[in-house]
């Protein structure tokens, strides 16, 4: 009961606080890049259906990557912008959680992104390892 009781302890304004500024700012990064593939990428340079580079292995890890870089970047967004949070592995679980809401807000709202989508299971994973990768210092 006590490890529930110190969940109330938790700064969640700031948490959800950074957690948004994390999301909007990758939402945009997902948004520029996707502009900037429908400006490379016309009917008459691709012959496939999608770029080559979604099938096979690459297919698999690209979005495992970028869901481990949205873990590790709303980290370093937390700790170099919002100080006042006291980094520690309670901390780091709280961020994911708020982290994994609003990329579930974000995949509601009508926001156009080539890579930033859903929750999955998958997405949950890499954002746990990312954030715990980068944030290995503060736990």
């Amino acid at each position: 009961m006590s490890s529930f009781r110190s969940l109330k302890y938790l700064p969640w304004i700031d948490l959800l606080q950074s957690a948004a500024v994390s999301v909007s700012i990758l939402k945009v990064i997902d948004f520029l890049i996707l502009k900037g593939l429908l400006l490379v990428l016309t009917e008459d340079t691709v012959s496939v259906p999608g770029p080559r580079w979604l099938f096979g292995i690459l297919g698999l890890l690209i979005p495992f990557a970028i869901d481990m870089g949205v873990g590790a970047f709303s980290v370093f967004i937390t700790a170099r912008f919002f100080r006042q949070i006291l980094l520690r592995a309670g901390t780091l679980w709280a961020l994911v959680g708020c982290v994994l809401l609003l990329l579930f807000v974000a995949s509601v709202l009508p926001l156009p992104g080539i890579f930033i989508g859903g929750v999955d299971y998958p997405t949950i994973i890499g954002v746990v390892v990312g954030t715990f990768l980068y944030g290995r210092r503060y736990w």
